[in-house]
């Protein structure tokens, strides 16, 4: 009898396992193919819509309605801007009044700043206009009346000390307008009138 170790069964040359059997009442598992589950669908197989796969939906920039107050810049194209300014704001202001929230907000604002200023540009527009139609009428009954050369001067630089701050200050406000919303902010000039309500979903 030889010394040497006879191998075992399992590790004799062509051995192959019995597979274990089922519990009673419990189905056979499903392994699949090799590799199944890990490879990406074929292109046009549906499950290529599975998240992951499918194609991404392109990025939409948030809207804030600094755009709204950008269009406050129109007040600066000579000789129209101080109308086309708030006309501008204002079509601005209704097409973002429909997507709401801080858009909708910042595009009220603006076109009620940029409405606000351009009235009181028209009136001291009209206002110098009266003072030097009047000033004429009383120069040409009475030539030597001292009222005439006050309306005069009213006519004449009133526009100028009412235009020139007005623009300065129209300009540091959309400028500042333009900052805050595209930091995603609301901001509005505290004296503006209130032209255009807000939304009544807003809650600003």
């Amino acid at each position: 009898m030889s010394d040497q170790q006879q191998p075992s069964p399992q590790h004799a040359p062509g051995f192959a396992p019995t597979p274990h059997a089922p519990a009673p009442g419990q189905g056979a598992p499903a392994y699949g193919a090799p590799g199944e589950g890990t490879r990406p669908p074929a292109p046009g197989d549906p499950a290529a819509d599975a998240p992951g796969y499918g194609a991404q939906a392109p990025y939409a920039p948030r809207s804030t309605g600094a755009m709204a107050w950008a269009l406050g810049f129109l007040w600066f194209v000579f000789p129209i801007g101080i109308l086309a300014a708030p006309v501008g704001v204002g079509i601005a202001a209704a097409q973002l009044r429909a997507k709401g929230g801080l858009a909708a907000e910042n595009g009220r604002r603006a076109a009620n700043w940029n409405i606000t200023a351009a009235l009181i540009a028209v009136l001291a527009g009209v206002l110098a206009l009266v003072c030097i139609i009047v000033s004429i009428g009383i120069f040409s009954n009475d030539p030597d009346a001292p009222a005439e050369e006050v309306l005069a001067v009213l006519g004449i630089l009133g526009p100028v000390a009412v235009g020139v701050p007005l623009t300065i200050l129209h300009a540091v406000v959309t400028i500042i307008g333009c900052v805050k919303a595209s930091q995603g902010k609301v901001f509005g000039w505290r004296f503006a009138i209130p032209f255009l309500k807000p939304r009544p979903d807003a809650g600003a």
